[in-house]
């Protein structure tokens, strides 16, 4: 109620909620990352998580990481290739295998090659058959002259003697037949023997040969065993190199995921609007506190001389109003409403 310049207390004029804070950029230099927030080319924004400058040292440990993991990978692509030229060329050994083996069929055929031995022996006996002629003719003139000297150029002792010397004669031939086939055989066995004897030789030489073509031949597998190790050697000491340049690079790659920009960001965010928003409703309630507590002193206060006498005013009123159309009250309310 309100007479006069009694009045309730205004209500509350209630603001606007607060803006919404702006996103804040994160920077953090110990990852080396940062979190901002940028202008499109098409006007839009849009979050953009970036690494910062790495400093001179990092920068150069970084870079050397890259490079040690380039170059041991090129290594390692070389290694890997197979390359025909460092094979064991087997054709030399191939190759004096094949010639030894050749000489020696040629050497073994010269063995048995002793010459014309029956031609020798023709030879031989017909040399003995001429000194047989020669021999036999001069002993007969000698036994003829004996003959004719002693008077038995005829007879009974001169055909003897000349029997004699047919016999010897005959047997001298027979001889130098048995001579020349014993020729034969000792010269056929002297020349089975030189060859072999140079066949030994021979033989001796190729061993020698076929020897050093083995020797070569060990040295040029001992040779290949050394670089293969070699090799493996160096595969193995390239995958350490591009170890340590992958845990270089790995470590920094995991330092730089392991930022928490873009929450921090949010959670930055999220906390700046509800400690606006805190504000907000305190001083909302505030406000509503103050005038619930106005409304209740306003509601509180006695009744002044005017209220009551309208009280009872509107207390009759109410009575003619709510009377019977008949009665004396009724009357006097359709009267005065009218």
């Amino acid at each position: 109620m309100c007479f006069g310049n009694d009045s309730p207390p205004p209500a509350p004029q209630l603001g606007a909620p607060p803006p919404a804070p702006e996103i804040m950029d994160i920077i953090d230099e110990i990852t080396g990352t940062q979190s901002i927030i940028v202008t499109g080319a098409d006007g839009k924004k849009r979050r953009v998580n970036s690494r910062l400058p790495r400093t001179p040292e990092e920068d150069a440990k970084f870079k050397a990481a890259e490079e040690l993991i380039s170059s041991s990978m090129q290594n390692m692509i070389q290694l890997y290739k197979y390359d025909p030229a460092s094979m064991i060329d087997f054709s030399p050994i191939v190759e004096t295998f094949a010639n030894i083996n050749r000489e020696r069929m040629e050497s073994l055929g010269q063995i048995a090659n002793i010459g014309n031995i029956e031609q020798d022996v023709a030879e031989f006996k017909k040399m003995q058959s001429s000194l047989i002629d020669e021999q036999f003719s001069i002993k007969n003139r000698s036994n003829e002259e004996a003959l004719a000297h002693s008077g038995r150029g005829s007879g009974t002792y001169a055909a003897e003697s000349r029997a004699a010397m047919a016999r010897n004669e005959a047997l001298a031939r027979q001889q130098g037949d048995i001579q020349g086939s014993i020729y034969g055989e000792e010269l056929a066995s002297k020349r089975l023997n030189r060859n072999k004897e140079a066949f030994n030789l021979q033989e001796m030489g190729r061993q020698g040969q076929l020897q050093s073509a083995e020797g070569q031949y060990a040295l040029a597998k001992e040779h290949e065993a050394d670089m293969e190790r070699r090799r493996q050697s160096a595969i193995a000491e390239n995958k350490g190199l591009m170890g340590v340049g992958s845990a270089i690079t790995g470590a920094d790659l995991s330092k730089a995921l392991s930022n928490t920009n873009a929450q921090t960001s949010l959670a930055t965010f999220n906390a700046q609007a509800g400690d606006s928003m805190n504000r907000y409703n305190a001083d909302v309630n505030r406000q509503m506190a103050n005038y619930n507590m106005a409304m209740n002193e306003y509601n509180n206060q006695p009744p002044t001389f005017g209220e009551m006498a309208l009280g009872a005013v509107g207390t009759v009123g109410s009575a003619m109003l709510t009377a019977h159309p008949g009665s004396m009250a009724g009357r006097l309310g359709k009267k005065f409403i009218g």
